[in-house]
C-alpha cells in the first residue's frame, strides 16, 4: 500500500532529521543507529523500483559523507541533494 500525503509529510520530516544527526556525528559508529534507522524505514514503505533506487542512492551518498572524509562539503551537498531527489518524488508518486 502506498502512502498517502501525510505519511509522506511524516516521512520526509524524519528522513530530513536522521540525516542531519547522521551528518552531524563526528565518526561513522555514532552514525550506524541514525543509518540503521533510515534503512528499516525503507521497508516500512512501498516503494516503486524506480524509487528504491533513488533510495539507494540517497542511503550510499550519506554513508559517503557521515564521519570524516575528505571533501566533506561536497559529500553532504550530494546526499542532501539526493534526500530532496526522493523525497520529491515520493510526492509525485503519491499524486498520480
Amino acid at each position: 500500500m502506498s502512502p498517502d500525503r501525510t505519511e509522506i509529510r511524516n516521512l520526509s520530516s524524519e528522513l530530513e532529521n536522521l540525516t542531519r544527526q547522521a551528518l552531524e556525528s563526528h565518526s561513522k559508529a555514532q552514525a550506524k543507529s541514525f543509518l540503521d534507522r533510515i534503512l528499516f524505514m525503507e521497508d516500512q514503505i512501498a516503494l516503486s523500483p524506480y524509487l528504491r533506487n533513488i533510495f539507494h542512492e540517497f542511503y550510499a551518498q550519506l554513508n559517503f559523507a557521515v564521519g570524516r572524509v575528505s571533501d566533506k562539503a561536497e559529500r553532504v551537498g550530494h546526499a542532501e541533494q539526493t534526500l530532496y531527489k526522493l523525497i520529491l518524488c515520493l510526492g509525485r508518486e503519491i499524486s498520480e
